[in-house]
């Protein structure tokens, strides 16, 4: 009998299934937006202003005291676009083509997949929280537990929605390490069956590989110190490196005012979102972009979270206790020029993806798979060449991602 050859809409509906059915860190974080984009009649452009909740701050006592109310936005915007492409000739598609799914469908779906997923983990420089973890697997489950409690004391809600992404080998040792921890024999039988550890410490947990590894800066110079912030709490001046121009640090460095053995009042710490109580934790800050210093070993290193300190009347967006004074030693995370591995501990909504729809082709066939629960949107399109004989297929995507709430994420370092 000949080969019964596929439409090309169920094409596109096993290349979307085979897609979704690979996604890892993407299929956990929030991707209620894609309805938004590539709307007839009614389009937006490439971006979305998310809109984040206004924190307020309460008053005491009987009298009226009116505040601003100021809403934050963080942009989504769809500026990637992947594709998978592959041409046959009559000969190949007539002969040897039988099983679309097994050959063409299910490796582009997982290469796609994979590039989603590796743009997602490599949005971790975003994030100002980071836990080291330990070299034993006994002691690395404490360091995942520590990331939840950094949740909490980031005003993260208990909402069920709370993830640990790990790349396979940090996963392997945790999953050896605590076996004995865990007391439902569905999730022992997924560990030893499956090699994933389900659901354990209010966390769903769950392997990738694409989760990014960050190497830090070189540094240099025996200890580095606060000078001054820059207007606006975004950056601070530092001094201390090696007295010459030289790269010293990398974006998504960790980094510290102060030392947990210092005196309280030499450390500059985290206040609670919310009630805007210190946490007792020194507040961490990662560097949104490479540093290099001068040549009399200063450098000016831009922050987030941006240091803003405690006002009358209180402002509600403050981020730390003190104000930070000159001298306070910079303390960093893990050694220098060091590769660890960035496992992430988040709420659903610190991350957003968004997809949308392309236009429709001029000319050959093309169809579209979406899924309307999660946005995920997939384009096939064909076309012929009739003076080659040859027969070109396309799978496209179209995609954004970004971090609207980097403070409800905890990277976990570990090494590579």
């Amino acid at each position: 009998m000949p080969n019964t050859l596929l439409t090309i809409g169920l094409v596109t509906r096993e290349l979307l299934d085979c897609f979704e059915n690979n996604l890892v860190f993407t299929k956990h974080i929030e991707r209620k937006y894609s309805s938004e984009f590539a709307r007839p009649g009614d389009k937006i452009g490439p971006s979305l202003a998310i809109r984040l909740p206004a924190q307020l701050r309460t008053q005491s006592g009987p009298n009226l005291s009116v505040q601003d109310y100021v809403e934050q936005s963080v942009n989504l915007v769809i500026d990637q676009q992947e594709h998978v492409d592959v041409q046959f000739s009559s000969f190949e598609m007539t002969l040897s083509l039988d099983d679309w799914r097994q050959r063409i469908g299910r490796p582009s779906g997982i290469v796609l997949a994979n590039v989603v997923d590796a743009y997602g983990c490599g949005l971790y420089w975003q994030v100002p929280n980071a836990i080291l973890s330990p070299a034993t697997g006994t002691d690395k489950w404490l360091a995942y537990l520590q990331a939840g409690a950094v949740l909490a004391d980031n005003g993260c809600p208990a909402d069920g929605e709370w993830y640990a992404v790990l790349n396979q080998w940090e996963q392997a040792a945790v999953i050896n390490g605590n076996k004995a921890l865990f007391e439902s024999s569905p999730e022992l039988r997924r560990q030893y069956e499956r090699g994933l550890m389900g659901q354990s410490a209010g966390l769903t947990w769950a392997w990738d590989q694409n989760i990014a590894a960050h190497t830090t800066g070189a540094r240099g110079g025996a200890s580095q110190t606060y000078v001054s912030t820059v207007a606006g709490g975004a950056s601070i001046n530092v001094a201390g490196f090696t007295a010459a121009a030289a790269p010293r640090l990398k974006k998504g460095d960790i980094f510290t005012l102060g030392d947990p053995a210092a005196p309280v009042a030499a450390n500059v710490f985290a206040v609670n979102p919310v009630t805007r109580l210190s946490t007792g934790k020194l507040r961490q800050f990662t560097v949104t972009a490479d540093v290099s210093s001068a040549a009399d070993g200063t450098a000016v290193i831009p922050i987030s979270p941006a240091i803003i300190g405690p006002a009358t009347p209180a402002n509600p967006r403050q981020t730390v206790d003190k104000l930070p004074t000159g001298g306070q030693v910079l303390t960093f995370l893990g050694a220098a020029s060091t590769t660890y591995f960035q496992n992430e501990v988040f709420n659903r909504q610190a991350f957003a993806m968004a997809m949308c729809r392309l236009q429709e082709p001029f000319s050959g066939q093309a169809a579209y798979a979406v899924d309307a629960d999660t946005g995920v949107a997939i384009r096939t399109w064909k076309a012929s060449d009739i003076a080659t004989d040859q027969h070109a297929s396309r799978g496209d995507i179209a995609f954004g991602m970004c971090v609207p709430r980097p403070q409800w994420c905890c990277r976990v370092w570990s090494a590579v």
